[in-house]
């Protein structure tokens, strides 16, 4: 595998794309007063479906006070150009969707809109309406998910972001160095993968260009908006659950199964680099790991000026759960 030395989170996305622009999820919406998109006005009196009445308005507040309403919002699509597949038009919608966790716990959609800007001509769909404008309406969602989900947090999130580790390991470290052991089985195909991916997923011709309604000329911009929305602490999943308020909601499985992995991750990066950094000046003083983090910083998210990654590492801890970070993404 051929490593460009010259190599940016521009490279990383692919030549192709010089035209490019909180990581969708899951989040809270118990903080705050209850959103104007679920009272409906004269847009829902003109759809037939009457108006909030205060005792569902009252229903809505109790329930946002207990913090069982949430909200998925998939802002980062809004925009983008939808690909022409076979001569035929697709579309992308920017949904964003209101969920009501039930007395049993599973999350249910009680309100959809599909689009970002309200009007006219952008309803808000509900469980109410005939069923298939509902089922419809849902399916839009679906699809939202699965196009940010494979651009933002496959492509951008997983492939891209561990190619930035990947590179300034070879670059930084010595192959005697313990973060240099400690990462190399986890990016041992990195750059194998992401080269063929260049081509065989996202270039001009690739699997996504395709198949799928963000390919083509609306790829690069969302798998820029994506980038450009992640920070250290998005990487870093118990803030990242903490920052959206989901630590709290029951039956999130990623929640779940993924706190457990990272606890394993953090144990296991704590016990073997303890046994090399015994104190925080150890960290302090380790030349070759601040020079790893430093290109991390400057030549891998030179052009994501949001992602806010630690600019030299202090202590033990800063340490130990910055490599977990990268393990886990």
């Amino acid at each position: 595998v051929q490593v460009n030395l010259c190599w940016t989170w521009k490279d990383c996305l692919g030549r192709w794309m010089e035209s490019r622009g909180d990581k969708c999820g899951i989040s809270c919406s118990c903080r705050g007063k209850c959103p104007g998109r679920v009272v409906r006005d004269k847009l829902a009196r003109e759809r037939g479906v009457g108006v909030c009445s205060c005792s569902a308005m009252i229903q809505c507040v109790a329930r946002l006070q207990k913090g069982n309403i949430y909200m998925v919002d998939y802002q980062i699509l809004d925009g983008a150009v939808g690909n022409v597949i076979k001569g035929k038009q697709q579309y992308v919608a920017a949904p964003m969707c209101l969920l009501f966790q039930d007395p049993q716990n599973k999350l249910m959609p009680i309100a959809i809109q599909l689009r970002q800007v309200p009007g006219p001509d952008n309803p808000i769909f509900l469980p109410t309406d005939a069923e298939n404008v509902w089922l419809l309406a849902k399916m839009w969602v679906r699809s939202s998910d699965f196009q940010l989900h494979q651009i933002g947090f496959h492509l951008c999130a997983t492939h891209m972001i561990g190619e930035v580790f990947c590179i300034a390991t070879l670059r930084q470290l010595p192959a005697i160095h313990p973060v240099f052991k400690l990462l190399t089985p986890h990016t041992r195909y990195t750059l194998e993968l992401n080269t063929r991916g260049r081509t065989e997923l996202v270039g001009e011709s690739g699997v996504i260009a395709r198949a799928m309604a963000t390919g083509g000329e609306g790829l690069g911009a969302v798998a820029q908006r994506a980038s450009q929305s992640f920070t250290y602490k998005s990487l870093c999943l118990p803030d990242n659950l903490q920052a959206r308020g989901v630590l709290d909601l029951k039956e999130y499985f990623y929640k779940d199964d993924g706190l457990l992995i990272w606890s394993a991750i953090s144990r296991y990066v704590e016990r073997i680099m303890g046994l090399y950094y015994k104190s925080d000046r150890e960290v302090l003083e380790d030349l070759e790991l601040q020079a790893w983090l430093k290109d991390v910083n400057q030549e891998g998210f030179a052009e994501l000026p949001r992602i806010d990654m630690p600019t030299s590492f202090h202590s033990r801890e800063q340490l130990f759960k910055f490599l977990t970070m990268v393990i886990f993404t």
